[in-house]
């Protein structure tokens, strides 16, 4: 059968097809025979797009991939490697909006480049770790030091602390802000913010959290969406693992119980933090913190509210 082969995506060498974030956009070249939700097989059409909703781990690691109409496609790590059926559109996560400005500050990893982190031993890592200076995450055998954070990257993350502490009070479970390192496997990682129920260790490590939070940087958001995503939803006791954007106002939830499909919530939302039954606005979360989108926001607020006589 000829191919009516598309141009493949430039540094098709670069992606690595395990690790493909939830939200990523895949043009099925030639088209795909699909499911529908009531089990209807339909052509998807060529050159039509899907969007990766799901992804499933274990022996059988694949992807869902949904596309409008309520078809769904499932496609392996291998298939989508075949350029000359698929194109996968990087850096297509969710809603695409204008794109986001540098930050001189962020709570990055440094250095960026996955290649640039330092090689060290698991044990080495945890012999030096205490007497760092800055704090660094473990991640396949490389130490990345992590700089400090912005001023909305820290309003952001005070505001949860806040926010989950008083509802947490007087329970087993508790939110820690980012000097709690998580071990998945071999890998040592600081959230943001952690809400751990298994407090009874002193070492440091949260090897049950029940929710993760990550405030997501220009720096950091490639390896929140694919490399710690990964490692995270692979823990048995995590049920919720939450996505703050700072610089525009975007939140996504990601929930075991829903396959780890996203949701995503925006300015006049009410989220469920469904793992510690908490309900939260959006604006809220946002409190103090200084984009164009919350400033709008609330200039439209105060316009709209009646005055006081």
């Amino acid at each position: 059968m000829q191919t009516n082969k598309l141009k493949s995506l430039a540094d098709i060498s670069a992606v690595n097809f395990d690790y493909l974030p939830v939200g990523t956009r895949i043009i099925f070249i030639q088209g795909e025979v699909a499911d529908t939700g009531n089990a209807q097989s339909v052509f998807t059409g060529s050159n039509d797009i899907g969007i990766i909703t799901s992804i499933f781990l274990g022996q059988e690691h694949c992807y869902a991939v949904d596309f409008s109409l309520d078809v769904s496609v499932f496609l392996s790590p291998a298939e989508l490697a075949d350029c000359s059926r698929y194109q996968i559109c990087p850096v297509a996560i969710s809603k695409q909006r204008e794109p986001l400005e540098p930050e001189n500050n962020a709570m990055a990893l440094q250095p960026k480049s996955e290649s640039e982190g330092t090689a060290m031993t698991e044990a080495e890592y945890l012999g030096t770790e205490p007497d760092s200076e800055v704090r660094r995450e473990y991640i396949d055998g490389r130490a990345y030091a992590m700089a400090g954070a912005t001023r909305n990257h820290i309003s952001i993350s005070a505001n949860i602390l806040r926010k989950f502490g008083n509802h947490l009070e007087g329970t087993p479970c508790e939110a820690v802000q980012s000097d709690l390192k998580v071990k998945v496997a071999q890998n040592y990682l600081y959230p943001d913010i952690v809400v751990d129920c298994n407090n009874t260790n002193n070492d440091g490590l949260a090897n049950a959290p029940l929710m993760i939070v990550e405030v997501l940087s220009t720096s950091t958001r490639k390896r929140d969406l694919t490399t710690k995503l990964l490692q995270y939803i692979n823990l048995p006791s995590l049920q919720e693992y939450v996505l703050i954007e700072q610089d525009i106002v975007r939140i996504q939830v990601l929930r075991k119980k829903n396959n780890w499909k996203y949701e995503e919530y925006s300015l006049g939302d009410l989220i469920t933090f469904e793992a510690i039954d908490l309900t939260l606005n959006v604006e809220d979360i946002y409190d103090r913190v200084n984009n164009n989108e919350v400033n709008e926001y609330r200039k439209a607020k105060l316009v709209q509210e009646p005055l006081v006589s």
